[in-house]
């Protein structure tokens, strides 16, 4: 199977960064008429400057038929990713639409291999550490093989690869790339083979598997004059979440999506998603197998411009609902079903219209 998207033109400015999340924010309206996955990320990639990656695990060559009205480029691709029932990840330099739990864990394992790298700069030779903080473009040709291209990357980095018999053969299509950090490259490449690395030496590395769960810990330090308010927030959105408080600090160890949330209520600026059009088109993909409150997941929908209104219950009964953990697992579920599972055996009764949703207690 290849992956990517073929190079045509070539990107004279790639937008990474803060020039990236901008992008994404530009409305674009999209007709993709049986035209293949590849051709539709590829005319995505030509217009807009984003580089955008299709896992190997996906098939490039699924016919796709999409028409939208006016919506981001972030949605545009969010459609893409839920008709090849995928998900996407956005990291600072790129795109993913990958299997959802690929997708989800992406961010966090190149967070932690940036950290892994980082904690031990002092045992690295210092070409080495000169040489993974800087960004290099990856030489991702057509015919690439998956371990050629890790080893060469490496290589280029002052490291060797104590087992990259681990990567298994394949074939990619050639891709344009902006300028990559090793641990962006690295978790680029292995994440689509479930792996990840770890350093042996001064200069060499080892294959190991993904964590199953991968999580990241960071400290937060709200605002003295919010910490009560922000703590009961992430409570009632993750109540499962472990969080060690001290006096002012805040640590927790979670994805770096659950990170991104946690930072969000700090700001009260939580990311800008858009949806589809009609809200009875849209569809959810989530593996929600260990539990999130149902807090959470209205947030979420909340983050998305999904409005929600609640009829026939007292806010006490419903704070209860929202704080309690539900545990399910959708593929590509009309919106109305899936509040239907999150709601079940509460005598909840959803309804969606284009615009908005109801959720009726009888």
């Amino acid at each position: 199977m290849t992956i990517g998207s073929p190079a045509r033109a070539q990107i004279k400015e790639w937008r990474t960064g803060e020039t990236l999340s901008k992008a994404l924010l530009q409305k674009r309206s999209q007709l993709a008429e049986g035209v293949s996955l590849r051709a539709a990320v590829d005319g995505l990639q030509q217009e807009t400057g984003i580089a955008l990656i299709l896992d190997r695990r996906i098939d490039p060559s699924s016919a796709q038929s999409l028409t939208t009205g006016l919506v981001t480029v972030r949605e545009n691709i969010a459609q893409l990713a839920r008709l090849a029932k995928a998900g996407m990840s956005v990291t600072e330099h790129l795109v993913v639409i990958a299997p959802p739990v690929a997708a989800r864990r992406l961010k966090t394992v190149i967070a932690l291999s940036e950290e892994h790298l980082t904690e031990n700069k002092r045992t690295l030779a210092p070409t080495v550490t000169r040489a993974v903080s800087r960004p290099r473009v990856v030489p991702w040709n057509s015919g690439a093989e998956p371990r050629e291209l890790f080893v060469s990357t490496a290589r280029e980095n002052g490291l060797t690869v104590d087992n990259a018999e681990l990567i298994p053969h394949d074939i990619w299509a050639e891709a344009q790339l902006p300028a990559l950090p090793f641990a962006v490259a690295a978790g680029l490449i292995l994440n689509q083979f479930d792996l990840t690395f770890e350093l042996t030496g001064p200069a060499s590395i080892k294959l190991i598997p993904v964590p199953e769960s991968p999580t990241i810990t960071r400290n937060y330090r709200p605002p003295i004059r919010r910490r009560d308010e922000i703590k009961a927030t992430w409570t009632r959105m993750f109540p499962s979440l472990p969080i060690e408080w001290t006096r002012a600090d805040a640590t927790v160890s979670a994805d770096v999506e659950t990170h991104e949330i946690l930072q969000a209520v700090i700001d009260g600026k939580p990311e800008p998603v858009t949806t589809n059009d009609s809200l009875k088109t849209r569809r959810v993909t989530l593996d929600l197998s260990q539990g999130v409150a149902r807090g959470a997941i209205l947030q979420s929908l909340k983050q998305s411009k999904i409005p929600l209104t609640f009829e026939g219950i007292d806010q006490q009964k419903l704070n209860q609902l929202l704080s309690e953990s539900v545990k399910l697992t959708v593929e590509e579920m009309p919106l109305d079903q899936f509040l239907d599972k999150v709601f079940d055996g509460t005598g909840a009764r959803t309804s969606v219209t284009d615009t908005s949703v109801l959720v009726e207690f009888k």
